[in-house]
This record gives C-alpha cells, sequence and structure tokens, in this order.
C-alpha cells in the first residue's frame, strides 16, 4: 500500500521519473528538478528552494526499498516533485511519517 493511496491523481505531464537508493540518485533527481524550474520559468530564489526541499526529502527517503520519484507539471500550472513509497502495512507508514516528521 501507498502513504498516498488515498489521494487522486494530478491532471498534468511527467517530465522525468526514477528510483531513488543512493546519492547519484538524488543528485540526479535535484538536477532535473532544477531543469526543469528553469526552463519553465520559475524565479531562481524559488528554483533553489525546490531544489533543497526535494534534496532534503530524498535524503531521508533513500533506504525506504521501492521508492520512485517524479518530476511533472500540473494542470493548473505548478512544478511539482512526487514521491512514491511503497509501504505494505501501518508499522511501515508509522516509521516513515515518525523519520519524516522528526527531521
Amino acid at each position: 500500500m501507498d502513504v498516498n493511496s488515498n489521494v487522486p491523481a494530478v491532471p498534468g505531464a511527467s517530465f522525468w521519473r526514477a528510483a531513488v537508493r543512493d546519492t547519484h540518485d538524488i543528485v540526479s533527481l535535484t538536477h532535473h528538478t532544477r531543469v526543469m524550474g528553469e526552463m519553465f520559468g520559475v524565479a531562481p530564489h524559488d528554483v533553489c528552494r525546490l531544489v533543497a526541499a526535494t534534496y532534503e526529502t530524498a535524503q531521508l527517503l533513500a533506504s525506504t526499498a521501492g521508492v520512485e520519484s517524479e518530476v511533472r507539471l500540473s494542470e493548473d500550472p505548478s512544478l511539482q516533485v512526487i514521491f512514491h513509497v511503497p509501504l505494505a502495512s501501518n508499522e511501515q507508514r508509522a516509521g516513515l511519517r515518525s523519520r519524516m516528521e522528526g527531521s
């Protein structure tokens, strides 16, 4: 089960999707986030904040098996970085929530 299994899909376009397993994956994710932000005209200071938040979140999730990241543009339009986290039990969800809230 996914932490966000009850969240409806948002219409838009996915530009990049990949697993988040190690430092190389995190660097690649932040690079793609920066490129897409610049390409869509996001203000430079906002790109920096999005990249920093993406990096920190990816660092926290990298040790969780099966995590995937996605950089996308929604219809409203907004640039989004989405993390898909497969978790099978309430215990796993509680552990992840605790790690995320504790940082």
